[in-house]
């Protein structure tokens, strides 16, 4: 078996035989983490086609089926993430996920994304010859989901299921590559992917990450020769199938305060608990701030709310977006005291739904979240680099936060880049401050080195011969790989 090291030197020089034109030659399995999350949102159509084009094998996509049954892409347990209503996408009709705003993490350049037919993306991988992991999120459609592979043809590309599946599902068995999680980043740096591959077993392997381009690049693939058949969508046939009923709550009468406060904050069922909160938050009245406080820093018991599958956790969670979506200075006065609260979950789901449902008066508060990493915000940290897209130029100063921790450095990094030529001026700021972590130095560096256009490019030519940038810096921008941008 070849070394690693030869099996990388050998992509690079082999050439097609004849007229045959190939696009890899490794035997390396990339998933991509609900598709190609960092380049587009992810579980969508631009995110799985440019899997295709960025040299991924197969992606991994999360699975859920409609109030009216359609099945379809959708991760979260639950829909604040993209703005509302306080819900899961399972009571929602399919008309209903049509009217999600997707575009949160990317703004205006997301926009018009939706939730995909699964039917459809059977379609696309299939054309494709795109390998599938299937995360079933919903309760019981294993069956369901599985009849629908099978009759589109499908089964040879499925690799591996999970989520809610019975014990019997299946995995075609192949290693993981060691030592690597996307979870902790590393697609934007190409020393940190090379680390990873050298950690690869001699042997056909797999590897879970978020974008392929780097990893293409490092192991000599040729994605821009390979067959691309585009994405193509029934939605619009799938729609005129199905009653168009809109379920999302309107701003309801302000004399309804009282009532939605009461249930709010008592009722057995923690359902229209979470609704109650969300009629508060469309409401918008001040008067009900002190309620929401009252239940967003309600103590949080993990262990007990897992014997009710965490419905606790839900209502928190819609009492911080009702405390988001309210406007003013008594609201916002709100907001910071569940910020410093140490109560478990407290500043994790504060933070996260302020990022998707308050305004850009708040990036401040975000960056500072994001910043000093408090005790308690846990997971959400990384939600909330993922979300501030739609903030524009205001969000840089929370990337910047978001380029010191590891779980947020890639999400940063990308979020930056996307920005484009209003990001590059802080970003040279942070890169040759001496005060600054070296961390944020080298995030910046990355940042600059993914973006496209000329200005981007002048700036990396100005940088790479600045005297006061470390040399490692310098060097890292010298000898920055070819990689599509």
């Amino acid at each position: 078996m070849l070394s690693l090291a030869l099996l990388l030197l050998t992509h690079s020089t082999i050439q097609p035989q004849g007229s045959e034109v190939r696009w890899k030659y490794d035997q390396v399995q990339i998933f991509l983490h609900r598709a190609a999350s960092l380049a587009f949102v992810e579980n969508t159509v631009p995110s799985l086609e440019a899997a295709v084009k960025q040299g991924a094998d197969g992606v991994e996509i999360d699975v859920r089926r409609t109030k009216d049954g359609a099945l379809v892409l959708y991760h979260d347990d639950w829909l604040l993430r993209y703005g509302g209503p306080s819900s899961t996408l399972e009571e929602l009709t399919l008309a209903d996920t049509q009217n999600l705003n997707l575009s949160l993490r990317f703004g205006n350049r997301a926009k018009g994304q939706r939730p995909p037919l699964f039917a459809d993306v059977l379609r696309f991988a299939k054309a494709n010859g795109l390998l599938l992991f299937l995360d079933i999120k919903t309760k019981g459609i294993y069956p369901e989901v599985m009849r629908l592979v099978d009759l589109m043809g499908c089964r040879p590309l499925v690799q591996m299921t999970g989520g809610q599946v019975p014990s019997g599902n299946f995995s075609v068995p192949m290693p993981w590559i060691r030592v690597w999680n996307y979870d902790k980043g590393g697609e934007e740096d190409p020393d940190r992917m090379r680390a990873a591959l050298a950690n690869a077993p001699a042997q056909p392997y797999r590897i879970m990450a978020e974008d392929a381009r780097l990893l293409s690049h490092l192991l000599g693939r040729r994605p821009q020769v390979r067959p691309f058949s585009p994405f193509r969508s029934t939605m619009a046939r799938a729609l005129r199938d199905r009653a168009n009923i809109m379920t999302t709550m309107t701003p309801p009468p302000s004399w309804f305060r009282s009532r939605f406060e009461r249930d709010a904050e008592s009722h057995p069922d923690m359902t229209l608990r979470q609704k109650s909160l969300w009629s508060l938050g469309s409401m918008g009245d001040a008067l009900s701030v002190p309620t929401i406080l009252r239940i967003a820093l309600t103590p949080y018991d993990a262990k007990v709310a897992a014997t009710h599958e965490y419905a606790e956790s839900y209502v928190k969670f819609a009492a911080c977006a009702a405390l988001a979506r309210i406007p003013g200075p008594e609201s916002r006065a709100a907001i910071r005291k569940v910020m410093v609260s140490k109560g478990e979950m407290d500043r994790g789901a504060m933070a996260l739904t302020l990022a998707v449902l308050g305004s850009k008066a708040d990036a401040a508060l975000l960056a500072e979240m994001a910043d000093s990493r408090k005790e308690n915000i846990g997971m959400a940290a990384s939600s909330v680099i993922t979300s501030v897209g739609w903030m524009g130029s205001a969000s840089i100063p929370i990337y910047i936060a978001g380029l010191e921790w590891e779980d947020t450095a890639k999400w940063a990094v990308f979020g930056l880049a996307n920005l484009g030529s209003v990001a590059i001026e802080p970003l040279v700021r942070t890169a040759t401050d001496v005060h600054e972590t070296a961390k944020r130095r080298r995030g910046a560096v990355l940042a600059i080195l993914w973006m496209q256009g000329p200005e981007a490019e002048r700036t990396r030519r100005r940088l790479a011969v600045y005297a006061g940038l470390p040399n490692e810096l310098r060097s890292l921008i010298a000898a920055w790989l070819p990689v599509p941008r």
